[in-house]
């Protein structure tokens, strides 16, 4: 009898891990204070990526909102950047993430721009939150394109939150894989809490398959996360933000 669960064990875990090959960790939301998330390809936009933006980008999105309600006072600022390969295969070119505007509590006109050689390569416009980061995500659909993670969050009765979304630029277009949460905190109105964040982990495939493993915490004290999920497949959230090409 041993011997069969022994072996039925062993099967189990041969599975298991033939299944969990190839799955790798694109994002987590479980950090500690003071430190700084360091991610591979994650960067900060250069002088010269800024001055391309100011350059190219900025009037081109200054057009495509005027006239667009609701009208809101231009506060253009970058967020974040990375770098990867977001129009052609090997390519070596950095995203700016960029806010545009503030249209109102957790809401913002934004824009990703892709500088290569000191030029503008790709440029996209959307009306979304308060995105405030950007992370790349290499070749999720064997395209050799790095899709990109963005990082958006916010409070409102006392709860903070954090969606993040992912987006590829596909030909002309925009093809998105959808969204996550991966922070849920109330402290603030519940001190009870806890706290809950998650990992978000992609096996990459003409249809890539997403996992999320959960974590939390009190919301006192100076305790670390601990692990309350294994690592478990999900489907995404479908985004439902209208993304718009302008180059």
């Amino acid at each position: 009898m041993m011997a069969r669960w022994l072996r039925t064990a062993g099967v189990f875990a041969l599975c298991v891990a033939a299944y969990a090959q190839g799955v790798r960790l694109i994002y987590s939301a479980v950090s500690e204070p003071g430190r700084e998330r360091r991610w591979p390809g994650r960067i900060h936009a250069s002088n010269a990526d800024e001055e391309v933006l100011n350059r190219q980008a900025l009037p081109a999105a200054r057009q495509a909102w005027r006239g667009k309600e609701p009208d809101c006072d231009e506060a253009f600022r970058i967020v974040g950047a990375a770098q990867g390969s977001f129009t052609r295969p090997k390519a070596v070119q950095d995203a700016v993430l960029y806010t545009y505007c503030v249209t109102g509590h957790n809401f913002a006109r934004n824009g990703l721009a892709i500088v290569e050689n000191g030029e503008l390569a790709a440029h996209v416009v959307y009306a979304g939150a308060w995105d405030h980061d950007l992370f790349p995500v290499k070749d999720l659909d064997g395209s050799g394109l790095t899709a990109m993670l963005t990082v958006t969050g916010g409070a409102n009765m006392g709860q903070v939150w954090e969606t993040v979304s992912i987006v590829e630029l596909d030909g002309d277009d925009v093809k998105k894989f959808g969204r996550t949460r991966t922070v849920e905190d109330a402290c603030e109105a519940s001190p009870a809490g806890p706290r809950q964040a998650y990992r978000l982990f992609a096996k990459p495939g003409s249809g890539p398959l997403f996992f999320l493993e959960a974590f939390q915490k009190p919301c006192a004290g100076g305790k670390r996360w601990a692990k309350t999920r294994a690592i478990k497949q999900v489907t995404l959230e479908e985004d439902e933000v209208d993304y718009v090409r302008l180059k």
